[in-house]
């Protein structure tokens, strides 16, 4: 693949799940079934969820992707009774593309911006 197929591969999953709320997608890439997972309170607790991609860099194998999702807390997925607030938060990607396949997945969501716009109890407080 060349590293725009690369880039163009992670782009489509990411937004597909983020869009549909579906993370069957990732489910289908072996280095992406624990964050199919972990993605799933998320997608849970956000309608209306739009991404918009920042940043996306390839070197050989690996794609880094920065992004920033929005959406309303419209649902419990985060252990918080929906507040109908908007949200931002930024999400830092970093996978590795083998033959078309993400074989490895690093997602890091700035969870402490999104818990703290719902209103979520802060740790230490």
């Amino acid at each position: 693949m060349t590293p725009e197929e690369r880039k163009q591969l992670v782009r489509d999953i990411v937004e597909e799940v983020i869009l549909t709320g579906n993370a069957d997608v990732m489910r289908e890439q072996p280095g992406m079934v624990e964050a199919a997972e972990s993605i799933q309170p998320m997608l849970n607790g956000l309608s209306d969820r739009e991404i918009r991609f920042t940043v996306q860099i390839t070197e050989g194998e690996w794609v880094a992707t920065r992004a920033v999702i929005t959406g309303t807390h419209t649902g419990e997925g985060f252990g918080v009774p929906p507040t109908g607030r908007p949200v931002e938060f930024a999400v830092n990607i970093l996978n590795r593309v083998e033959d078309g396949i993400v074989v490895q997945d690093q997602t890091i969501p700035n969870i402490m911006s999104l818990m703290h716009q719902i209103g979520a109890p802060m740790p230490g407080n």
